[in-house]
């Protein structure tokens, strides 16, 4: 138990939002600290959860079709471009974006490739940018709900050195990680990603470039969700440039 009053303080420093001095990193240290006691243990265990989502629509055929986007800006200073690539540009570490929502079937796939072309404000210790995919997510009064998978490039405020960190975190906490792969792709390459989250009855499966990344359960305890129903698709960005293409979901039987 003490290894996680510990561990959310100290990833406060990989943080996706700005800490620009030893006093706030200071705050964020006991936030973090405090969230690991309110948060349910239970989220932080290994993601073998046999959550299935039992309000479901089990899907009558085989199906493919392109997922409208929505621009999200809660800071109303992001940057917007449509077209068949969308791109967004975030100055904050606000909730910025795009939301499509999600059909209520007991199994679908997300297809999209993605592209982080870099970052969008000076950078300096304790300031970090990047960008995360998330399904059976809501964004409710501004808070985050659901799990994310992200990819956050920060430079630490005590060394000044840069660094990167890919982990699954909670929409309502995305600096309280909860899993990170021991080895993951470089997604700070300028270059065309394809993701593809395959979504199971309340359990997703990320995948990116053909390599399996993660499974974890949507659906459960605070503060996942307690049922997809109703639900968005949201490719979330900060302090960075995020480009979009190809965003379609398939649904299959079963």
């Amino acid at each position: 138990m003490l290894s996680w009053l510990i561990v959310p303080g100290a990833v406060i420093f990989f943080s996706p939002f700005p800490w620009d001095t030893k006093k706030q990193g200071a705050i964020g240290v006991s936030v973090g600290i405090l969230s690991a006691i309110i948060v349910p243990s239970q989220l932080f265990q290994p993601f073998t959860s046999t959550a299935a989502d039992t309000t479901c629509e089990p899907a009558p055929d085989e199906s493919r079709e392109l997922v409208p986007l929505r621009q999200l800006d809660t800071t109303r200073s992001a940057k917007f471009q449509g077209g068949d690539q969308v791109q967004v540009t975030s100055y904050n570490h606000l909730w910025v974006g795009f939301l499509g929502s999600m059909p209520n079937w007991c199994n679908y796939s997300i297809d999209l490739d993605a592209r982080l072309v870099g970052p969008a404000v000076e950078l300096r210790p304790g300031v970090g940018w990047g960008y995360g995919v998330s399904v059976c997510a809501n964004i409710t009064n501004d808070r985050g709900h659901g799990g994310t998978l992200q990819y956050a490039y920060y430079v630490d405020p005590e060394s000044g050195e840069t660094g990167s960190q890919f982990s699954y975190a909670n929409l309502f906490n995305p600096n309280t990680f909860t899993y990170s792969p021991e080895q993951y792709p470089d997604l700070l390459d300028n270059q065309w990603h394809h993701w593809r989250v395959i979504f199971s009855r309340g359990v997703a499966e990320f995948i990116i470039d053909d390599r399996v990344l993660l499974k974890a359960p949507l659906i459960g305890r605070f503060p996942l969700q307690p049922s997809c129903n109703n639900t968005e698709l949201l490719v979330r960005a900060w302090h960075s440039t995020v480009q979009l293409k190809n965003v379609w979901v398939t649904r299959h039987t079963g």
